[in-house]
């Protein structure tokens, strides 16, 4: 395979895991007492800590958990949260005025992050896009550290994008596809690896959907040991019963750490909020020598093509700087979308093994 760099070698932009880790930076800081700029009052820390737990709690995500309940001063206050979304139900918004852009220029980001998060846990589409709107312009005011106007703000900011996209995903899974045709370049690169894995590898497919991966697998490969994770019980349920299923998702794979002699990840990483975590938690359940493939878009390709607003595409660079923490010869490549006889530009597949000292955690 031909190692190809396409895009800077800088780190990528990305807003979900920009804000989160801003997140942790502030907190850290507040909670060694090194943030001169904030100096919040008990209440305003416990607060604080409620916002930060929640957001741990949807993401799943332990090193925020660890950190906020540092700053649990007042566990009532905490399991409060902050008064607009305190976890028993989204708050009923008393204005009448109609949910579009004029909406912004009366309330703060605070407020606006918010009822973002209101508007995602009803059923009605327009408050759904209005808040869509909102998330886009929350975005656009998000400084290059990740900061949406301040650490509180930024936490509701996480906590809206996670039920954007759980949203969008609430009603999806059966659009999930069953099959892939074997000439298609992503099914071409699959087989391909898998063939070189050693006789009867533990093979897992992250964000497998209803299976189709795994049965283009079980063809090539019967010997394997294949297990399939995803998200959504619905899509699992079209997985075929011979393979074991597993539900969960990227950023907490239910996996013992080294349960895996290989894992394969195929438009999936680009759901995951927080890629980076999810990058740590692939390798987490890879065995020291394992193989992994990982094949997602090609962030060149994204201007030109549609894309959910959480989504994250990716530079070669990115799936380097990725992988070459836990991975040793990683190396990335463009494939063929589709049964096109040439490339297409749109898919790169990213490879390598894992280091044989452990370092994910």
């Amino acid at each position: 395979m031909r190692r190809i760099i396409h895009g800077p070698a800088m780190p990528t932009r990305w807003h979900i895991q920009d804000a989160y880790d801003y997140c942790v930076r502030e907190i850290n800081r507040i909670q060694a007492n090194q943030c001169s700029a904030i100096n919040p009052s008990l209440d305003k820390l416990s607060t604080l800590a409620g916002q930060a737990l929640r957001v741990a709690g949807l993401y799943e995500q332990k090193d925020l958990t660890t950190i906020a309940q540092c700053l649990v001063l007042d566990p009532a206050k905490a399991r409060e949260g902050s008064p607009v979304a305190k976890g028993e139900g989204p708050r009923t918004i008393t204005s009448n005025k109609r949910a579009d852009a004029l909406e912004s220029a009366n309330h703060t980001p605070w407020q606006l992050a918010g009822m973002a998060v209101e508007a995602y846990q009803t059923n009605d589409p327009q408050r759904h896009q209005w808040a869509d709107e909102t998330l886009r312009y929350l975005r656009s005011v998000q400084t290059p550290d990740g900061a949406i106007a301040d650490v509180s703000t930024t936490l509701m900011f996480l906590e809206a994008a996670h039920y954007q996209a759980a949203t969008a995903f609430r009603d999806a899974a059966w659009e999930f596809p069953a099959e892939i045709s074997a000439n298609d370049g992503r099914a071409v690169a699959v087989l391909a690896w898998c063939r070189e894995l050693p006789k009867n590898a533990r093979l897992l497919d992250v964000g497998c959907g209803k299976g189709r991966y795994l049965k283009l697998i079980r063809m090539a490969r019967p010997d394997l040991h294949l297990i399939g994770v995803d998200a959504f019980t619905k899509a699992l349920s079209h997985v075929p019963d011979e393979f074991e299923c597993r539900k969960g998702h990227l950023l907490c794979l239910p996996v013992e750490t080294n349960e895996a002699d290989a894992v394969l990840c195929v438009e999936a990483l680009e759901h995951a909020l927080l890629p980076v975590q999810a990058v740590v938690e692939l390798c987490r359940s890879l065995c020291p020598g394992g193989q992994i493939l990982v094949i997602d878009k090609d962030r060149e390709y994204q201007a030109d093509s549609q894309s959910q607003p959480w989504e994250t595409w990716f530079y070669s660079a990115d799936f380097e700087r990725l992988l070459s923490p836990f991975c040793k010869d990683v190396i990335c490549r463009d494939i063929r979308h589709g049964q096109r006889s040439r490339q297409s530009g749109l898919f790169l597949a990213a490879c390598g093994t894992r280091h044989r000292e452990t370092r994910a955690s």
